[in-house]
């Protein structure tokens, strides 16, 4: 085993489109994330916990792209700052998108240790 740090992580994560009459559609998005070393998590745990950070700002800080979204006349649209903004302020992208990028740091079982 190659004894280097990873510098970034591609992800897929399925979003919930919540529709009319209950009837959700699910679409996949790709991201990219820094993939930041332990020490750096936790100075970032800490500067979230004691409220010196906003969680908006260190996932936007990490998303290095997004893959997957389109406008509403279907045309790609290329991430950037501007539309990592606009999909943290929509629930259903949000959740999902946070939930992702803290597995990736983490991973799932200190994800499950610490809610149980």
């Amino acid at each position: 085993m190659k004894l280097a740090s990873i510098d970034s992580i591609k992800t897929k994560i399925t979003i919930q489109v919540p529709g009319d009459y209950g009837k959700d559609t699910k679409e996949i998005l790709k991201v990219e994330w820094k993939k930041l070393p332990v020490s750096e998590t936790r100075e970032m745990m800490d500067s979230i916990i004691k409220d010196e950070v906003r969680e908006d700002d260190i996932i936007l800080e990490n998303l290095l792209n997004a893959e997957g979204l389109i406008d509403e006349s279907g045309e790609k649209i290329e991430y950037s700052q501007e539309v990592g903004e606009q999909m943290l302020d929509i629930e259903y992208i949000r959740k999902p998108l946070i939930a992702d990028f803290m597995k990736t740091q983490f991973g799932k079982e200190v994800l499950r240790q610490k809610n149980s």
